[in-house]
């Protein structure tokens, strides 16, 4: 491209992390879901530590046959924190009282489910519940048709 003249654009130049519930996944099918990481550093000329890779000394390389590179230093890797091991205490369950106080804002009663907008909730988790009336023919199954 470079020796006929075209325009090169970057996609991802520089990895960086998606914040929050904001990650995605594949959806394969049935069976087949595949979560993804939440980082934009597959295969970034620059990681998201700002450290050149392999990708970008090739990159320069490359360019550097078909344009006139810039005179300003390389980045150089900094060097990195080494916190050590720490080990993580269980607290409680998610749905147990204990873990509802520390992870709930707040508490809504509807008698239709609410959306993530209706709640001013911009990602996350949100639990939802309902009493189901009791049917005197426990055990019932219960069915349903299609999940929105």
């Amino acid at each position: 491209m470079l020796d006929q003249g075209a325009s090169v654009n970057f996609y991802m130049f520089f990895g960086g992390t998606n914040f929050g519930f904001t990650a995605g996944a594949n959806n394969g099918g049935p069976g087949q879901y595949q979560p993804d990481i939440t980082s934009y550093d597959y295969d970034a000329p620059m990681n998201e530590a700002g450290d050149p890779t392999e990708k970008y000394y090739k990159l320069r390389e490359i360019i550097g046959k078909y344009l006139p590179l810039p005179k300003i230093p390389i980045p150089r890797p900094e060097p990195k924190a080494h916190y050590g091991t720490f080990k993580l205490n269980s607290c409680c369950s998610v749905l147990s009282t204990k873990g509802r106080q520390k992870l709930s804002t707040g508490t809504w009663f509807s008698r239709k489910p609410l959306s993530f907008e209706a709640l001013n909730q911009y990602s996350g988790m949100v639990l939802y519940e309902s009493m189901l009336p009791y049917l005197p023919a426990d055990p019932t199954d219960l069915r349903i048709a299609d999940i929105h």
